[in-house]
Order: structure tokens, then sequence, then C-alpha cells
């Protein structure tokens, strides 16, 4: 396995590419551990299954937050998990890493995913900043003096980027995302149907039956939970035009988030994007229906990437395969 590594370490899910060898491992971005001495049990999805199910001698941890570290101990112990498990890391073997940061934070965020890759075993750290890596693995021409929109809706933020001659023109970020669409369902479920249920089930109802299309959309789903009135279990139905109601606020304040920019970008890039379009990447844009209202509140063509789950990573992989030629996204320089 080639030791020079890739790593997207996401809010939802982490990926792990190698150069030469592309993406090698994904996992939900979760890790179990003993609560005294920080043991590892499990890590990705043997430790999302645990969450809200732990005694209180463990803690199942999401220790990324809105795209960036927010317990450098829990990101490390995560990390060197994942790292041990392709083999990448030991006594003798110590990986170079190239990460990403989010664009726009500060520099104590930076210095946490630094400290975090350093701890689970890199010998070196560069980032990248995640649009970029996200548009390059999306298929934006970056370089290229037309300009480019990609609207990257992960689980923790989504980021609206403008590309032209290899740089972002205009950019903005909106603290809401996938889970903000998740959130909303809990929140929907407890207040206008009395029952509470867990995030991995709210999460799974937002992926059967989640939708923001136009067309009346019948769907109905059985949901068992906690009342609220009762105390005890109950059952209710919820179909996906009730839920709807509850999506729409969320995907409106994203939808200003990219209004915002698009009215900040130039007069000849915009041009370029009335002509070309949206390109929508990230789990948070695979909501049904999300890439069709989009097109219709703003009036641009939009379309869903390829493979909108592993766009930054793909991008990291390009960084790293081309070498020299494509060391000019990077950021932070090795240290």
């Amino acid at each position: 396995m080639n030791n020079q590594l890739g790593i997207d370490v996401g809010t939802a899910n982490t990926r792990i590419c190698a150069k030469g060898e592309g993406i090698l491992l994904r996992a939900p971005s979760v890790i179990a551990v003993r609560t005294q001495s920080h043991a590892i049990l499990a890590s990705g999805v043997e430790a999302k299954r645990m969450i809200g199910r732990t005694p209180y001698s463990v803690l199942a941890a999401k220790p990324v937050r809105g795209g960036a570290v927010a317990d450098i101990e829990l990101a490390s112990l995560m990390l060197g998990d994942f790292l041990n498990r392709l083999g990448a890391s030991s006594l003798f073997r110590r990986p170079t890493v190239t990460a990403c940061i989010p664009c726009g934070v500060g520099e104590n965020a930076k210095r946490a995913l630094e400290d975090a890759c350093f701890e689970a075993g890199a010998s070196s750290v560069a980032l990248v900043e995640k649009p970029v890596a996200a548009a390059l693995g999306a298929g934006i021409r970056v370089a290229s003096a037309v300009g480019g929109v990609l609207v990257d809706v992960g689980a923790g933020t989504t980021s609206v980027s403008v590309f032209s001659h290899d740089g972002i023109v205009v950019s903005g970020v909106s603290k809401k995302a996938g889970d903000a669409f998740t959130e909303a369902i809990l929140e929907y479920l407890a207040k206008e149907q009395s029952i509470l249920v867990g995030e991995g089930t709210a999460e799974a109802i937002k992926h059967r039956i989640g939708s923001l299309a136009d067309s009346c959309d019948t769907r109905k789903l059985e949901i068992t939970g906690k009342s609220t009135k009762m105390g005890g279990a109950c059952r209710v139905f919820v179909s996906a035009a009730m839920l709807k109601e509850a999506l729409l606020p969320v995907a409106e304040v994203i939808l200003n988030a990219i209004r915002k920019v698009l009215e900040e970008t130039p007069p000849e890039l915009s041009a370029d994007i009335t002509r070309y379009g949206l390109l929508l990447s990230g789990g948070g844009a695979m909501l049904h229906g999300f890439p069709e209202y989009v097109a219709k509140r703003l009036g641009v063509r939009t379309t869903l990437s390829r493979h909108p789950l592993d766009d930054v990573c793909l991008g990291l992989a390009a960084i790293l395969d081309g070498g020299a030629e494509t060391a000019r996204y990077i950021v932070s320089r090795p240290r």
C-alpha cells in the first residue's frame, strides 16, 4: 500500500484514499471507547450502532462537528483505528497525509485537524481546502477561466464556491446541511406527532421518505418510538408530504446561502453560471427532490454530481496522483 494518503474527515463519514489506489476506506466518523481508560471498543459502522445504546462506562461519540475536529483525542483515536485497519500506520511505518479543511475556518480548526492526524500516526500533514477537493472530484475544471459553481451539502455545513483560474472567487458557508434535515424531522415528530425517536431512526426516515419534490408524494412510513405524553412505546404513521413541511425551512436557509454567493459573483462569471448551471455534491444534496427544488427556486440548471458522497476524497486522490502538477492546491504545507 502507498504511504501517501488523503483523508477526508467529515462530520458524518471519513474517507481515506492512497496515491495510485483510489478510495480504500469509507466509515462513519464515530468512535466508541471506555469512559475511564479511553480504550477503543469500536469505530466506524460498529461504533455508530452503539450511539444511544451504551452504558455509563462506554462513550460512543462523533468527534467532528460542523466539518471541524471538535475533540482532538477522540478524533485521533478514530483515525488511528482506521489507519490500523488499512495497515497504513505502525511503529516502523508512518504515512504522509493530505487532509481537507473547510473553507474559512480559523487557525485553531486547522491545528486541531493536523494534531489529530499526527497523533493518529502521520509523519507529516498538508491541508487542502475542502471545496477545491470536492470540485476536482466532481469534475469541475477548477483551472479553467470559465466559472463553475459547486454547492457541497455535507452533514454539518453547506459550502458554496465559485471557481475560476485555479481558485475560489466567491464563497459562502451555511451551518444548515444534512444533519439539520435530520434534526428537523426529530423536532417535527416530537412536536406534531408526540413521539421521540433516536437520531439514527430520524436519519433512516429522511433517507426513506424525506422529499422536497413538488409532485404529490403518497409514501408513508410506520414509526416506533417513545410517546411524549404517556412515556411508553408508541407507533405513528408519517407521510412524505407531512415531513416536507418540516424540511422546507432548512432547505430555504441553504437556498439563501447559494443565492447570496450568486449575488456576489462577478458579472462575467454569472454569465457562465447561467449557461452551465450549478453542481451539487455531498450527502445532504441527495435528499429526494433537492436538485429540482434549487433549480426551480433559482432559475438555474442544477445537477447532482455522479459521486456526491465521494467527491472530496476523489479530489484528494487526484491531487495525490497529480504530484507536482497539483501541489498548487495545497494551502498548508506539510509540517
